[in-house]
């Protein structure tokens, strides 16, 4: 790289950083600059000088943006997927991909455990009956207020999340399976048990999803899949929304194939006033923060400039992904 690298935030209204981080980048000789970029012809525009792209993952970067901006030499995704980045042809190119991960694992896997328990419990709907002054009727619906101990839990994703809900969830007495392809599952030390992904989806009442969306992942959940599902299944989803195939989702829990979802991740977001979900008894939602904290955005700046830093200045990238 020159002398003088210019990194450029795509979301700077979004994304705004401290003077006190920009202060440390220009000690190592990095301009901070951005925009917000809603588009490729964005990008195109007002990334045209920039070295390294700090990602917000809002926009996508396409084969297009990156053919189209000379002197990228890396993107760093603030977060934990990448798929808004055609990490690929960046390869192609010589450009770097990073990301953030681990940033949030704690947040995302007590939000998985939140929601798991908030169905289980019936929270929402109990919550609203108390606000609308309908205590009497908290009495009626049991078959809607369950109990997880000593029912079977799949985990499919089981990177830094999926540890910690595994950890989270052992107190509760479930009997934890997971399934990840790519992770070492150490079935002793996190006291799950190692299983394929159709042996989750005939035997596991609940399946918390929190893999990555990629070409191989996106709609892992199609119609093949959900025909195994047991009746009283709940989908609890925190990783993407292109991991379900949406509309059969939404089949499913209309027609009582299975029992509920609770969702922090949508196919398109936020969510439109239109979409069925939202019309459904048997669905928890929440508005894809579940990685949200003061001290996950702050982890999630630090990892940021570190890799942004070791990348400016000729160092190895650690978080790399492409």
């Amino acid at each position: 790289m020159e002398n003088k690298v210019i990194v450029f935030n795509d979301r700077i209204t979004h994304a705004p950083i401290l003077k006190e981080h920009i202060d440390l980048l220009k000690q190592h000789n990095i301009e901070y600059t951005g925009a917000d970029c809603s588009s490729e012809e964005d990008f195109i525009k007002y990334a045209k000088d920039a070295d390294i792209i700090f990602d917000q993952g809002y926009t996508l970067i396409t084969k297009k943006v990156i053919e189209n901006l000379p002197k990228l030499k890396a993107i760093l995704r603030r977060g934990i997927g990448y798929d808004n980045v055609d990490y690929k042809t960046a390869a192609e190119h010589g450009i770097c991909v990073s990301n953030t991960p681990g940033f949030c694992a704690d947040e995302v896997s007590t939000h998985a455990v939140a929601l798991l328990l908030s169905y289980v419990r019936d929270i929402p709907r109990c919550h609203n009956l108390v606000k609308q002054g309908k205590w009497r009727k908290l009495g009626q619906g049991y078959e809607n207020m369950e109990s997880i101990w000593g029912e079977k839990v799949g985990i499919i994703g089981f990177g830094n999340i999926g540890k910690m809900i595994a950890e989270k969830l052992s107190p509760f007495r479930v009997y934890t399976y997971v399934y990840d392809p790519y992770a070492e599952i150490d079935e002793k030390k996190y006291n799950v048990k190692n299983a394929s992904l159709n042996e989750i989806l005939k035997s596991c009442k609940y399946i918390i999803i929190v893999c990555p969306l990629t070409k191989e992942t996106e709609n892992m959940l199609d119609k093949e899949q959900f025909k195994l599902l047991r009746k009283d299944c709940v989908i609890i989803n925190l990783g993407r929304g292109k991991l379900i195939n949406e509309s059969i989702l939404v089949k499913y829990l209309e027609d009582g194939k299975i029992a509920g979802a609770a969702l922090d991740v949508f196919i398109e977001e936020p969510v439109l006033a239109d979409n069925p979900l939202l019309k459904l008894d048997n669905v928890v939602l929440s508005p894809h923060n579940a990685g949200i904290s003061p001290k996950s955005k702050e982890k999630s700046f630090k990892m940021s400039f570190d890799e942004i830093i070791r990348i400016a200045t000729g160092q190895a990238p650690v978080c790399r992904v492409n």
